[in-house]
């Protein structure tokens, strides 16, 4: 990029670092208030309070829809940073800002897609609980074998990631346990691994997995895959 090119972006640039700043700030307590609203939904589904009281599923409804709203504004702020390292001339915040109230208005898909992810590592599931919770997806967790067998069994997510490696049961078996139970069988399974050989890849889908992911997952391919997994279009 030229020096004059430069000058000419640099106020995309500096608008890129605050919204990468102001994204990351505001990403924690967000996710905790809509994590709280999750479990409050979830507590009271079968309770008498929202049978006898409707208005009060409305408002945890319209307070989960209004996060939701925020989670995408913010989920704007960060891409644009990411924009700015390309290429910040190619910003143009107006239509940033009319794509996001585009987004607002349109129709939300009423199902919130359910993942299920197996993986002996706490600090990767506690990085895609932040992700997927921000993306709008509803996160259980198991951090070895044997438990992701009992909640894929107990919840049937929409979608499942399996480490392959992991203590009790190792993620192949768990994926042929799972495709081999009636109950189980249809759920979509992406396998997971520091292993990135070409053996593992086709091991995995030999053993019935609907994709292999190498770690470091990428987001940007991982998030387009759970949308088109749980739409059933893959």
């Amino acid at each position: 990029m030229s020096s004059k090119d430069r000058e000419k972006a640099s106020e995309f640039v500096d608008i890129g670092l605050i919204a990468s700043a102001v994204g990351h700030e505001l990403k924690n307590p967000l996710n905790a208030t809509l994590n709280a609203v999750f479990y409050l939904k979830d507590a009271l589904k079968d309770s008498a309070v929202l049978k006898e009281d409707p208005t009060a599923k409305e408002m945890l409804d319209l307070a989960e829809k209004e996060l939701r709203a925020i989670a995408n504004l913010i989920t704007d702020l960060l891409s644009v940073s990411r924009v700015v390292e390309l290429d910040p001339r190619t910003i143009n915040l107006r239509e940033l800002i009319q794509d996001a109230r585009r987004r607002l208005a349109a129709p939300k898909v009423a199902k919130r897609l359910r993942i299920l992810m197996a993986d002996d590592d706490a600090d990767l599931r506690g990085l895609m609980r932040d992700v997927l919770s921000m993306e709008g997806f509803e996160l259980w967790e198991a951090a070895d074998g044997a438990q992701c067998i009992e909640k894929a069994k107990e919840k049937h997510p929409d979608v499942i990631f399996l480490d392959a490696d992991m203590p009790r049961i190792n993620g192949w078996d768990v994926c042929k346990k799972l495709k081999n139970s009636p109950s189980t069988k249809a759920i979509p399974i992406v396998m997971i691994s520091a292993h990135s050989q070409r053996e593992d890849k086709e091991k995995a889908l030999s053993y019935g997995a609907s994709f292999y992911l190498p770690k470091p997952v990428d987001v940007d391919v991982l998030i387009p895959l759970i949308r088109k997994l749980g739409s059933g279009s893959a």
